[in-house]
């Protein structure tokens, strides 16, 4: 056994949890790292910007699903990345930050870009810690990716001093790390499943909300199966545009006007759904989430449940969630097929417009048309980008890992 540095324990953990790539605008806070990315053969993509370096591990924690790494310097390049890493939180994305700090042996006395970033990164993270010891560091890169996988996924922040960083270490004092496991899934309790599934079975016009957290769910697979059984109509936003079982789109306004039961997975009750109020008044709801104060922030449910929602749509499939009465439920398919056509005939004049400056209707119809398949798009502005949603195709990319 040799001396080691903690930059390459730092880029020997990133190894082991199965980092393939970090990106970073290049500082010398944090410079020890790359020495042992190069090393290990993980890729260091340079950006221009610190805030680009974090918006692409946010990217590629979305895509991969696991978590994407950015590395920042101290100071301008901790506070650069926090828009992004704001973004992470509230998309529920995996993200490893490990910014620069000044050394631990000056703290206090105004040393290079030394600031406050902690205080600063703890309302945009899940987590948020610096390390004193360089022997350590494994460890705390390990408890970085087990808490950005954890629960509801997001970003986490590991600040590392200057000199805990630079310090040599005899290897056998800081052992690596087993990578954190996929996340595992999360049941619901017996009597929440039963409790939803009779409500499922009395139904006449239920409808379903799937949101992002069935992206990361381990039975992702389960959503479509249970709408085959349950004959229930599935809306899909977020990240789970695209997934197998989510047949409708354009009928979602009407549905929720009209169910008698609404059961939303893995999306919060915010403005999007009127803060619950785009659901009727009436209506039974069933509310599934990883975050246990999701359920019941806005609107009381009939059955509030903490748990994956692929798991959950397992669990009621289980249960038996067929339909006492499959003659109406099947009405109501019909009813919102009808809504679906009339909405498309609705939209045509737009979609096939000349008019100039284009309409945004057709300009969507016109991206989606080139795209080839799996392609990643990405849109900026609330307006257009809820337009593109409805004409772009979806694709709910599952890792194969999962």
């Amino acid at each position: 056994m040799g001396m080691v540095s903690g930059g390459h324990l730092v880029a020997r953990q990133l190894h082991r949890e199965g980092a393939k790539v970090v990106f970073t605008l290049c500082g010398g806070h944090v410079m020890g790292i790359y020495d042992g990315c190069l090393d290990l053969g993980i890729r260091v993509v340079d950006t221009r910007h610190e805030q680009a370096a974090a918006f692409a591990a946010d990217a590629w924690g979305r895509l991969t699903g696991r978590p994407g790494v950015a590395i920042v310097t101290a100071g301008p390049g901790v506070t650069n990345a926090v828009t992004a890493v704001a973004t992470a939180l509230r998309a529920q994305s995996p993200m490893v930050v490990i910014g620069g700090q000044g050394p631990l042996a000056a703290a206090g006395r105004g040393s290079l870009q030394e600031m406050d970033t902690l205080s600063l990164m703890r309302p945009v993270t899940k987590w948020a810690v610096q390390v004193q010891e360089t022997a350590r560091l494994p460890e705390w890169i390990h408890l970085a990716f087990r808490r950005a996988l954890a629960g509801v996924p997001g970003p986490v922040y590991v600040e590392i001093p200057l000199d805990v960083l630079m310090n040599l270490v005899e290897e056998s004092q800081a052992p690596l790390w087993d990578p954190a496991p996929d996340r595992p899934a999360a049941p619901a309790p017996s009597a929440q499943v039963e409790a939803a599934a009779a409500l499922l079975r009395e139904a006449r016009r239920p409808a379903v909300l799937v949101g992002s957290q069935i992206r990361w769910s381990p039975d992702w697979q389960a959503l479509a199966e249970f709408a085959q059984a349950a004959l229930v109509p599935v809306y899909a936003s977020g990240l789970a545009r695209g997934i197998p079982g989510a047949g409708f789109l354009h009928s979602r306004k009407l549905a929720l006007r009209e169910a008698d039961l609404v059961l939303v997975a893995g999306t919060p009750l915010d403005f999007r759904l009127q803060y619950g109020h785009s659901i009727a008044p009436d209506a039974r709801l069933i509310q599934v989430d990883l975050d246990p104060a999701e359920p019941g922030r806005n609107r009381t449910p009939a059955v509030g449940v903490a748990a994956d929602p692929g798991t959950f749509f397992r669990q009621l499939l289980e249960a038996g969630c067929a339909p006492r009465d499959p003659a109406a439920r099947e009405a109501w398919l019909d009813r919102l097929r009808e809504e679906e056509a009339a909405r498309l005939r609705r939209m045509e004049p737009g979609l096939t417009s000349g008019a100039s400056p284009v309409d945004p209707l057709r300009l969507a119809r016109e991206i989606d048309q080139w795209l080839p398949d799996r392609a990643t798009v990405i849109g900026d502005g609330g307006d257009f980008v809820a337009t593109a949603a409805y004409v772009i195709r979806g694709c709910c990319e599952i890792p194969v890992s999962q």
